[in-house]
């Protein structure tokens, strides 16, 4: 298998045979690039451990652990010697990882992972649900909510208790008016091209666009450099324990531009997770914003982008 970065190839001799008949399970660990460089983050395991290790007074004893491909599970039983820890792990590769990992570093009577909620012991009562906000379906940062319908089901069915301790425990929604140098033009009309003119083009591609597009996609900005019009507004706020909104909600509201030295073509978004009061997860910017300057973007996450299709000043 290869791609552009990388390449792995094996060359045996036809007479010999493979110990393990499995083997190429094993060989690659299912993660992404970037979510390879999140599990490598050490200051981001760092604070899951300060957080666990300080949001109760006694000893934990059964701490779940939520999230897709992760090794958290394994960070807070080395971190939280008094605590059993349970996995939920929906990804088989990911599972058989995890399990040759446990056997490695003589965890197994102290780590369990199961593939479904469905599965885990009914007789086991959570003190402590850390997510690790990732799962595989997720493109945008805020589609890894998925985990408070995940701690919704398991308080409908018993399996923790009324004051379980949740990490990360809020949400945050952020929102910042830029200018994009490039990356605008991914969605630009060509108009005149050596002398032809493109408007018939551009009117299929705009409505193509209309048709498919998502109104916010993906863009790891680290790469498409942009500069801040505005301080950063936090759009919303969610408790991941209290109980979840049967109905969709709407925010709406109005964004002063505090910079027009250049002009307005997009937004962009991104999330924070606040693990206690004073530690958090942040996939956006690394520093301070300020107006008129380029945003200095988190490296391990993607973050979202909205492109108008009219630029403003």
């Amino acid at each position: 298998n290869h791609d552009e970065y990388s390449l792995w190839f094996d060359v045996i001799n036809k007479k010999q045979e493979t110990s393990n008949k499995n083997s190429e399970e094993y060989l690659y660990m299912p993660m992404s690039r970037t979510r390879l460089f999140q599990v490598n983050d050490s200051e981001a395991n760092q604070k899951y451990i300060q957080a666990i290790q300080s949001i109760s007074t006694e000893p934990l004893k059964n701490i779940l652990c939520l999230g897709d491909q992760s090794v958290m599970g394994l960070v807070l039983a080395a971190s939280v010697s008094s605590a059993h820890v349970t996995i939920l792990q929906e990804n088989k590769r990911m599972e058989a990882v995890l399990n040759d990992m446990i056997k490695e570093n003589d965890l197994s009577s102290r780590i369990d992972v199961y593939p479904e909620i469905q599965d885990l012991p009914s007789e086991v009562c959570y003190d402590a649900v850390v997510c690790d906000m990732f799962f595989t379906g997720s493109v945008l940062s805020w589609h890894n909510l998925l985990a408070a319908y995940h701690i919704r089901q398991l308080k409908n069915e018993g399996r923790i208790k009324g004051n379980c301790s949740v990490v990360p425990g809020k949400f945050h929604l952020w929102l910042l008016p830029v200018h994009y140098s490039d990356l605008w033009k991914i969605r630009a009309p060509l108009h005149n091209i050596e002398g032809f003119h493109m408007k018939h083009f551009d009117d299929i591609i705009d409505k193509a666009s209309d048709t498919c597009d998502e109104n916010v996609e993906p863009q790891p900005l680290w790469e498409y450099p942009c500069t801040a019009l505005a301080h950063p507004i936090r759009v919303a706020t969610l408790n991941l324990s209290d109980p979840l909104p049967d109905n969709n909600i709407s925010y709406t509201g109005t964004v002063d531009l505090e910079c027009k030295e250049k002009e307005l073509n997009g937004l962009a978004l991104w999330s924070t997770w606040d693990l206690t009061d004073d530690l958090s997860i942040n996939t956006g910017p690394l520093s301070d914003i300020i107006l008129g300057k380029q945003v200095e973007w988190n490296k391990g996450h993607k973050q979202g982008v909205h492109l108008f299709k009219e630029h403003k000043m």
